[in-house]
C-alpha cells in the first residue's frame, strides 16, 4: 500500500496544500496516529470536527479526519493542526530528513537548524531568536488576519544564496543536527529579511488546546495503531448534515460538544455523536453535577449514571460529576453494542441508545423524546 513521508504535502480537498510536519500522539492515547501542521494550512471558515484531509501526493485518498487544533484568536503561542491519520497510509520518516527524534530540543541562537518541505530540498538555517514575539498577516484557505505570534523562534537562511521558505511550506519540521525537533514553520516575515517563524516544539506538546494532554513525536508506527472512522464520515458526507448547538445556552453547549468530540475520538458517526447528546440532554439537561438521590436510585452526571447497581456502581459522585470522566465511562458501555454504533439513521441511533444503554420503564415514549431533542440538535444539508 503506497504511503505518503512526513514533509509532503497535506491539504483539505481542492485547496492549496500545507507541508505534514511529523507524527505524534497523545501520550495517554497510544493507539491514535496523529499528522501534525500548521493549523492554518487546513482550517477554513466552515472547518468542522472530522473533515476529512488529504495529500496531493495520493489524490482522491483521505489520509485521516481533522481530530483538534489551537485557536488563532487571543494569545497565538502555537498554530497547530492535528489530523487522525490512517497508519496504513503514513510513515515518520522525514524526507530528506530521515527519523525524528521524541522530545524538543533545546534551542540557541546561533544553532544549525534543518528544514524539508514539498515545495524544495532541506534547507539549512540559523537560529536568530529564541522567544520573539512576531505581528504576521496569517492566511487561511479563504480567510486572513492579523495575528501576533508569541514567543517565536525565528531562523535566517544559513547562507545568502539559501532560499527562503515559499508559499505551502506552513508545517514544515525543524529539526537540529541530531534529528531532535526544535519546532514546525508557521510563515515567513513580512518584510524582506528572509526570516522563518517557527513555533517551538516544547509550546506544542504540551500546548492547554489539548487539554492536558501531552503529545510525543513518533519515529515509528505503533503495532496497535488504529484507522479512524474514515467510512462512516464518507457515509455522512453522502447524507451531509452537521450538529447544531444555536438551541443550547453557553454552558450546555460547551458540555454537548464535550460529548461529541468524545464519541468522534472513539469512533462514532455524526448520527451517534448526536444521539448521545440528545441522551444527555433528556437525562440532565447537560448539567456535569445533576445528582438524583431517591430509594432506588443514585444517579449522577450528564449520562445520570446509576450508582446503585448501574453503570455507575464503583465510582464515587465526585468522579461521575467530572463530564470527560463520565462520557469516559458511557462511551466504555455502549462500546459493547455493535448495533448502536452500525446505527444508519439518526432515529436508530437514538433508539439503540435509549434501548440497549438507558433501559427506561416506559422505552417507547423515551425514544420518541429524544428522537425529537436529536432533529433539534442536528440539520441536514
Amino acid at each position: 500500500m503506497a504511503t505518503v513521508s512526513c514533509g509532503s504535502g497535506v491539504c483539505i480537498p481542492r485547496n492549496e496544500p500545507g507541508t505534514i510536519g511529523c507524527l505524534v500522539r497523545f501520550i495517554d492515547r497510544p493507539d491514535k496516529v496523529l499528522l501534525m501542521t500548521a493549523g492554518h494550512a487546513v482550517l477554513a471558515t466552515n472547518t468542522r470536527q472530522g473533515d476529512p484531509v488529504e495529500s496531493p501526493d495520493m489524490p482522491g485518498t483521505v489520509l485521516g479526519l481533522l481530530l483538534t487544533w489551537t485557536s488563532l484568536t487571543g494569545n497565538v503561542t502555537a498554530d497547530v493542526a492535528l489530523v487522525w491519520v490512517d497508519p496504513r497510509l503514513v510513515t515518520p520518516e522525514i524526507i530528506g530528513i530521515g527519523l525524528p527524534k521524541n522530545g524538543a530540543a533545546d534551542v540557541r541562537a546561533a544553532q544549525r537548524a534543518r528544514l524539508y518541505s514539498m515545495r524544495g530540498t532541506p534547507r539549512e538555517m540559523r537560529v536568530d531568536q529564541v522567544s520573539a514575539d512576531i505581528p504576521l498577516l496569517a492566511r487561511g484557505p479563504d480567510w486572513s488576519a492579523h495575528l501576533t505570534y508569541r514567543g517565536q523562534i525565528t531562523c535566517r537562511p544559513g547562507s545568502p544564496q539559501m532560499q527562503a521558505i515559499q508559499p505551502g511550506d506552513s508545517g514544515a519540521i525543524v529539526v537540529d543536527d541530531n534529528n531532535r525537533v526544535i519546532g514546525m514553520v508557521v510563515a515567513a516575515s513580512d518584510d524582506t529579511t528572509g526570516i522563518t517563524v517557527v513555533t517551538p516544539m516544547s509550546a506544542i506538546l504540551s500546548h492547554p488546546a489539548w487539554r492536558g494532554g501531552t503529545l510525543e513525536v513518533l519515529d515509528s508506527i505503533p503495532p496497535n495503531a488504529i484507522a479512524p472512522p474514515i467510512a462512516q464520515q464518507a457515509l455522512a458526507a453522502a447524507t451531509p448534515g452537521r450538529a447544531d448547538l444555536s438551541s443550547l445556552n453557553a454552558n450546555q453547549k460547551v458540555m454537548a460538544q464535550k460529548i461529541l468530540n468524545a464519541f468522534f475520538v472513539a469512533g462514532y458517526g455524526l448520527y451517534q455523536q448526536v444521539a448521545a447528546v440528545a441522551n444527555a440532554k433528556a437525562e440532565s439537561n447537560l448539567k456535569p453535577d445533576a445528582h438524583a438521590l431517591t430509594a432506588s436510585e443514585d444517579s449522577v452526571g450528564l449520562f445520570q449514571l446509576n450508582r446503585m447497581g448501574g453503570e455507575g456502581k464503583n465510582f464515587s459522585v465526585a468522579q461521575l460529576s467530572d463530564p470527560d470522566f463520565n462520557i469516559k465511562v458511557t462511551i466504555d458501555a455502549v462500546s459493547r453494542f455493535r448495533s448502536f454504533r452500525a446505527a444508519d439513521s439518526l432515529d436508530s441511533a437514538v433508539d439503540e441508545f435509549v434501548r440497549r444503554f438507558e433501559r427506561p420503564a416506559d422505552t417507547d415514549a423515551a425514544v420518541a423524546a429524544r428522537q425529537r431533542i436529536a432533529h433539534s440538535l442536528y440539520v441536514s444539508a
